[in-house]
């Protein structure tokens, strides 16, 4: 009856009345109808999965399986040459319009690079250059791009919770949008919440004229939280001219699944990631988050709409279509990670528009994207219920029935380490400490029966990843890159002193093998090749071999073991289809500077390695490709610790508009100026330095070590937002408190100027062109 209930109420009654001429229209006949793809222009890439449906494909093959090996790099972009902790994540996958690639840049800024030369054509910092929260770092992923074919526009959901309207053309802000050409998202985001600071980390999605930006509201230590509501805005002014409430009010749908009446102060369950979207039918896809908190669900009865769904909005008015939700009464953050991917299928000669959709847990749910049918039936099966008093879990979570998990799911000793009996006895000795069972087991109360937490495989960083995967319209097949790398949760009962929540989450961790060695058996990451058409696996190979420390590890020598295929350890790569080819890196996207330094060159056939080369730096950002002037070009963004943060463009032979590359290899282009950092850099006095130092090591060094290093507290090195900071101090943010009440203006000031100005990191550089690479082989 659960299900029956849920399938009742997910679909809207606007979804009804489109869903019979919408069926009508994508009928085909014939057991071999072609599934359909998104018309396409070789010189625009859009949306950061290349289309507004983000199936990361493009039918280029000037670059084939014929001559990839001729692949070179072409022109090196450097986005900031610091090599600070603001540059080590550049994951942002670059627009393409006219010629220009647009991508985020420091100081929540924007960046425009000649398409075929690399040259930094400008760049926009605004003004202010931070309003809070945020970070002026690289970390964005990329940006939304509106033209009515008079008039273009770049939207930029910031880091510091702002949404941006900048010309395309001259790299300024639009004076129409908003005020100053901005809204600060903070403002109208709940009228029945306290105004807490927002952030995005990802685009925001234009559907004609509207803007759909999703806000990632600041956590606290209270059970009052802040929903993250959806909301569109029209793209020339700036005007609000919606909200979605993703915690139901009273008379919404959905609100009855917030018992006790939590949905007074139920919160998060927005996304943090990217969204897709229809441009014919008009919606949008929205992969939604846990709600608060994450891992503890006592004051939160029920199943909890619309937190860990897939919700579909009608974008002009914001109005409900469909939903469906994927875990219910969530305890394990398995937020919903990726967009999801909009593509066709054929079944029994029909061509059915559908909505599929990667989760961290390794299941792969798919809908019909006008309906929210699902394609294959979605068992709801009994799980593992908590011991944590008051805990009231979902005795029910959906399972699709195809495609087949990606994965083992949950525990099996089976899968445990093996290269010898000793690791593997040493493992089970591990796992004895925690509680394990089935997917869906709840997280228990820390150091109950002597356990340290809940196993949770596949572990809540993934799984599937934001980065998706990828679709090929003319074959049908989806590639899905994954980790294995499981995690451990457990709860605590809060402190009422500290809080009014019943219980926190308590010492969640990484669930780490014997001698620091994983503990399951490699691979460690994989590709998967899944036949959507029939819903079944097609082949799967691991991502790249073995890290150095696993390679080189003491209990492992003398071992022959293939190294070569167990696939890097923790990574969440990014990938793009072309009609023959995957181009994907072997390395993560995020600051733990996991994986290595390989961009590969697959067959998309079968999953073998044509080509592979060192990039300069770690791959983070996930690829992008376009034709210029006659020339296919392939470029991606690379980053790491120590490392200048460049955008790489590879061709054939390195031929760029630059001409032919030198043989010594190509140079990393100067990287622009940044007004902000410069200004962050002048007036600091002797005095305050001193003042500021003196300040640090007597209330900030326990908490974030005498360098700023990092302890218990963040690193605070490689640090420009000189105004950020202070106000970080001033009003404090996450667990830090603020000081304003315990410092003087001037103290907080000298501070502020002591950690931007004193506290560098031991690896940073003097600003540079960068390494050459190599010449090319052969």
């Amino acid at each position: 009856m659960k299900k029956t209930i849920r399938l009742r109420s997910r679909i809207g009654p606007l979804s009804i009345a489109v869903a019979c001429c919408a069926l009508h229209s994508v009928a085909s006949s014939g057991e071999d109808a072609a599934t359909t793809s998104p018309t396409y222009d070789a010189t625009r890439w859009s949306y950061w999965g290349g289309d507004a449906g983000q199936t990361r494909y493009a039918p280029l093959n000037q670059i084939s399986a014929d001559n990839v090996r001729r692949l070179r790099i072409a022109w090196r972009w450097s986005a900031d040459t610091s090599s600070t902790g603001a540059s080590n994540n550049f994951k942002s996958t670059p627009l393409l319009d006219d010629g220009v690639l647009y991508v985020p840049w420091l100081n929540h800024g924007v960046a425009a690079i000649d398409a075929g030369t690399g040259r930094t054509l400008w760049t926009f910092e605004p003004q202010p250059s931070d309003i809070g929260n945020g970070t002026g770092s690289l970390n964005s992923r990329a940006l939304a791009f509106w033209s009515d074919g008079r008039e273009k526009r770049l939207i930029h959901n910031t880091l510091d919770g702002r949404l941006i309207s900048i010309d395309a053309r001259t790299g300024r802000a639009d004076p129409r949008f908003g005020r100053n050409g901005w809204i600060n998202l903070r403002d109208n985001l709940d009228d029945m919440r306290p105004r807490v600071d927002v952030r995005s980390v990802s685009p925001a999605i234009v559907v004609g004229d509207v803007i759909v930006a999703q806000s990632l509201p600041r956590e606290t230590f209270k059970k009052e939280a802040t929903p993250g509501n959806f909301r569109g805005f029209d793209v020339r002014t700036g005007k609000q001219l919606w909200t979605f409430h993703v915690v139901p009010r009273p008379g919404e749908v959905g609100n009855e699944t917030w018992e006790s009446d939590s949905w007074r102060w139920g919160g998060n369950a927005g996304t943090w990631t990217m969204m897709s979207a229809d441009p014919k039918l008009g919606y949008v896809y929205i992969p939604t988050d846990t709600p608060a908190n994450d891992f503890a669900g006592v004051d939160r009865p029920g199943d909890n709409l619309f937190a860990e769904s897939i919700l579909v909005l009608d974008a002009r008015t914001g109005k409900r279509v469909w939903h469906f939700q994927t875990v219910h009464h969530g305890l394990w953050d398995y937020d919903n990670p990726a967009a999801p991917i909009l593509h066709d299928i054929v079944r029994d000669r029909q061509r059915i528009p559908v909505a599929t959709l990667l989760t961290k847990q390794n299941l792969v749910f798919t809908f019909n994207r006008v309906t929210g049918e699902p394609i294959w039936p979605i068992h709801e099966r009994p799980v593992p219920q908590s011991t944590v008093p008051g805990e009231k879990t979902s005795p029910t979570q959906p399972f699709p029935s195809k495609p087949a998990p990606l994965s083992f799911l949950g525990y099996d000793e089976n899968q445990l380490i093996d290269f010898t009996p000793q690791l593997r006895a040493e493992a089970v000795e591990i796992m004895k400490r925690y509680a394990k069972g089935p997917l869906f087991l709840p997280p228990v109360v820390a150091g109950e029966n002597g356990l340290r937490g809940t196993w949770i495989n596949p572990g809540y960083g993934g799984g599937a990843e934001w980065i998706g995967g990828a679709f090929d319209p003319d074959t049908g097949v989806l590639y899905v890159p994954i980790r294995h790398k499981p995690y451990a949760a457990a709860v605590a009962k809060a402190d009422p002193a500290r809080t009014n929540y019943s219980y926190l989450p308590s010492g969640n961790h990484v669930v780490t093998g014997p001698q620091g060695l994983p503990i399951l058996q490699p691979p460690y990451s994989e590709l998967i090749a899944l036949d959507m058409n029939r819903g079944e696996h097609l082949w799967r190979i691991p991502i790249g071999g073995a890290s150095d420390f696993i390679r080189n590890h003491p209990a492992l020598k003398d071992l022959k073991l293939d190294f070569d295929r167990m696939g890097q350890y923790d990574i969440r790569p990014g990938l793009v289809l072309t009609k023959e080819l995957i181009f994907m890196g072997e390395s993560g996207s995020l600051p733990g500077q996991t994986g290595g330094p390989i961009l590969r060159v697959y067959d998309k056939r079968d999953g073998t390695v044509l080509w592979q080369e060192s990039m300069p730096a770690l791959v983070t950002g996930a690829p992008m490709t376009y034709m210029h002037r006659g020339r296919q070009y392939v470029v991606l963004t690379v980053s790491q610790n120590g490392r200048p943060a460049e955008m790489i463009a590879l061709t054939l032979d390195g031929n760029s508009e630059n001409g032919t590359p030198p043989v010594t290899g190509v140079t990393a282009q100067a990287a622009p100026v940044s007004a902000t950092i410069t200004a962050a850099a002048a007036a600091v006095s002797a005095e305050d330095l001193a003042l500021g130092g003196q300040v640090f090591g007597r209330v900030c060094s326990a908490c974030h070590g005498a360098t700023g290093q990092g302890g218990v507290g963040p690193s605070l090195t490689g640090r420009s937002d000189l105004a950020n900071v202070a106000l970080i101090i001033a009003e404090g943010q996450g667990q830090m408190p603020a000081l304003a009440a315990a410092l003087s203006a001037n103290e907080v000031d000298a501070v502020a100027k002591y950690v931007v100005r004193a506290l560098r990191p031991s690896a940073a550089r003097a600003p540079s062109a960068g390494p050459a690479m190599p010449p090319p082989e052969g």
